[in-house]
């Protein structure tokens, strides 16, 4: 009959899974992407325009429709 020396045994602490304290074979968690700065004068200039055309094109909706038209026909015809 063998005889164990009770120093040998190790019990899980109190509160803790024992199959949590086991490793896992998963992957580390990848870092965070770092964030982008973002351009503040670009999307400001971008807004503006957009709502100047929205604006001027609900104020005069012929006129917007004649000359982006026009713009749209003359992109076509150079562009293919």
């Amino acid at each position: 009959m063998t005889t164990h020396d009770s120093s040998s045994i190790r019990y899980p602490r109190p509160g803790s899974s024992p199959v949590a304290d086991l490793p896992s074979s998963a992957e580390p968690p990848r870092p965070a992407a770092p964030r982008l700065p973002v351009n503040w004068r670009v999307v400001v200039a971008a807004g503006t325009m957009i709502v100047a055309l929205s604006s001027w094109a609900m104020a005069a909706p012929e006129h917007a429709d004649a000359v982006i038209g026009g713009v749209l026909a003359w992109v076509a015809s150079r562009l293919g």
